[in-house]
């Protein structure tokens, strides 16, 4: 399946960093698909740890593990710049 991408600056292509806009394009998806592999692995890691901790009987009050998952959902958006 092929689809048309109109990219407005063209720069990186002009400085050579690129040899196509095609180029920038494919290595743009490889960024998202390394960003959404990394959050899916923080999100599990964060699950085991949370089993973890249930296991061993260590609990948190239900709306203060809230705020922590919200804080913590805003530090990795400004991790990721988004």
């Amino acid at each position: 399946m092929s689809m048309k991408v109109s990219v407005g600056d063209r720069e990186k292509v002009a400085q050579g960093e690129y040899a196509s806009v095609s180029e920038v394009v494919r290595d743009g998806l490889r960024l998202l698909k390394r960003r959404e592999e990394l959050w899916r692995s923080a999100i599990a890691a964060r699950i085991e740890s949370g089993m973890e901790s249930c296991r061993a009987g260590r609990t948190t009050p239900s709306e203060e593990a809230w705020l922590q998952l919200d804080s913590w959902r805003d530090e990795q958006k400004r991790l990721l710049g988004l």
